[in-house]
């Protein structure tokens, strides 16, 4: 769950979000260590000696002044990867309504499992009934930012600022 709302919020990134990453480079020049971070991000993980802990020093000796701070690193369980896949790929097939996204659209869900083949069918209900639990997680994160702007705006409104 945690994943869906750290991607609702927009907090969650992977190597694959990097513009400045080539998927040309040849994987037999990879370095040992770069081969290993690969396979770790490949499960949503990230190595030990990348994370810093709030407060210590970086053992790098700090961050390159033109780039954003990265968050916080989130751990995946391995057998989460599937259904948090799946949640992404799915990104394009969220309802929406005059409220913003309302839910999954569920016919494309079962679509894209059949021409997918992103599970074996025996997979397909617990595979479900995970994604349900971070469409539930993401939508509330949505709900609660929605209903925060709403008050913000009445709060203005009353105090004569006006809104946008």
């Amino acid at each position: 769950m945690q994943a869906a709302r750290l991607w609702a919020r927009g907090e969650l990134s992977s190597p694959d979000d990097d513009p400045d990453s080539t998927d040309d480079e040849d994987p037999s020049d990879a370095t040992a260590g770069d081969t290993t971070d690969q396979a770790l991000a490949a499960y949503g993980l990230a190595p030990v000696r990348d994370a810093v802990a709030p407060g210590c020093d970086d053992p790098a000796g700090g961050a390159d002044p033109g780039e954003p701070e990265p968050g916080p690193v989130f751990h995946l369980w391995p057998q989460c990867v599937p259904a948090f896949n799946l949640f992404c790929e799915l990104h394009s097939q969220w309802r929406v309504g005059f409220q913003g996204r309302t839910g999954l659209d569920y016919a494309a869900v079962e679509s894209h499992l059949r021409l997918s083949a992103a599970a074996p069918r025996r997979q397909w209900p617990g595979l479900y009934a995970d994604l349900r639990v971070l469409e539930r997680a993401a939508l509330g994160v949505w709900e609660r930012k929605r209903a925060a702007e709403q008050q913000r705006e009445q709060s203005m409104r009353a105090h004569g600022r006006g809104g946008r």
